[in-house]
This record gives C-alpha cells, sequence and structure tokens, in this order.
C-alpha cells in the first residue's frame, strides 16, 4: 500500500497523461535498495515488454529550511547512491 503522497503523485500523474497514448506504470521504489529496482524493472517489462521512458525522481528531503542546509545536508539530499 502506497503513502499518501504516493497516491496523490499517481493521481496527478494519470490526470496529467489522461488524453495522451500510451500508458503510465508509477513505480515508487528506494533505489538505494538493489531489491526494489529490481522488482521495478521486472514490474515494468512483464506488463509492457519494454522500457521506453524512465523518470528517476530520487532524493530526499531535510526537515529545515534551505538556507539551514550545511554542506553535509545539502549533499544527503541529492546523494542517492
Amino acid at each position: 500500500m502506497g503513502s499518501i503522497s504516493t497516491d496523490r503523485r499517481r493521481s496527478r500523474a494519470r490526470q496529467a497523461l489522461s488524453g495522451a497514448s500510451g500508458r503510465l506504470i508509477p513505480v515508487a521504489a528506494d533505489v538505494s535498495k538493489p531489491g526494489d529496482i529490481a522488482t521495478s524493472v521486472d514490474r515494468v517489462l512483464t506488463e509492457t515488454g519494454r522500457v521506453d521512458v524512465l523518470v528517476n525522481n530520487a532524493g530526499i528531503n531535510m526537515a529545515k529550511r534551505i538556507l539551514e542546509l550545511d554542506i553535509g545536508d545539502w549533499s544527503k539530499v541529492f546523494d542517492t547512491t
């Protein structure tokens, strides 16, 4: 079961693409976990047989104002490896 935020994003993406041709398969995964990546790829390949477009929107959020972030915090936000 997805989070409310994830469910809301999926709904918005579907609405935005409602008039377009093709299929949208939103997948929520933790890209720091190889098993999540493999499961996500397997799901898409099983449902469609191929991947035409991939949007990797990975990152974290800090519970601080942007001006309160130090360089270590800033690096954590963008370092998803």
